[in-house]
């Protein structure tokens, strides 16, 4: 594992309370129905996307060409295969940038999930990585701020979010935004 430059500040995001249309405000089953996630990851949604996790959210972002994969057939998604193969179903520097948004633990998987899950985060980030396009990102969504920046050379970690949520003995979610700063000479 490498060791990534140190990000000076995270930004902070609290969760809870109640939506703009009055639907209360909290990280559940599906992480992109709340506003103020989906506030920080549109951003980054932009040029041709793999949702690799994809759920039943659909992020609609005009100008962006968003592919969705969910392992369970029964999603409506592009593809239903494990995330730790999604190399094997494109080109290398297919996307612009890549989301990562699992069952961040097995209990999640199997009470939501019914047990489906990737086989191990390291080889869904490996699988992945060599989709993203240099100058491109991996965003990533878990408990914890590891991603593609800890594990791969030529990585740059841009941004780190810590979404708290309303109670305040409830485990944050986080959000890192990892770049591929590589540039290959030879095309």
């Amino acid at each position: 594992m490498r060791r990534c430059e140190p990000v000076t500040a995270a930004t902070i995001v609290n969760v809870g309370g109640k939506e703009p249309d009055g639907t209360p405000s909290a990280i559940g089953r599906w992480t992109f129905e709340t506003k103020k996630v989906r506030d920080e990851l549109l951003p980054h949604v932009r040029g041709n996307v793999l949702n690799a996790f994809a759920g039943k959210t659909k992020l609609d972002v005009n100008g962006a060409d968003i592919v969705r994969n969910d392992i369970n057939p029964e999603r409506d998604a592009d593809l239903h295969v494990d995330a730790a193969t999604l190399d094997t179903e494109f080109d290398e520097r297919s996307f612009d940038a890549v989301i990562l948004d699992p069952p961040f633990d097995q209990t999640q998987s199997d009470e939501h999930y019914d047990g489906l899950h990737a086989r191990d985060m390291g080889d869904v980030r490996k699988a992945v990585a060599s989709l993203v396009r240099p100058g491109g990102e991996i965003v990533e969504f878990g408990w914890s701020m590891w991603g593609a920046a800890d594990y791969f050379d030529g990585w740059t970690r841009d941004r780190r979010v810590v979404f708290r949520r309303g109670i305040p003995d409830r485990q944050p979610v986080f959000m890192t935004v990892d770049r591929n700063a590589q540039r290959r000479l030879i095309e």
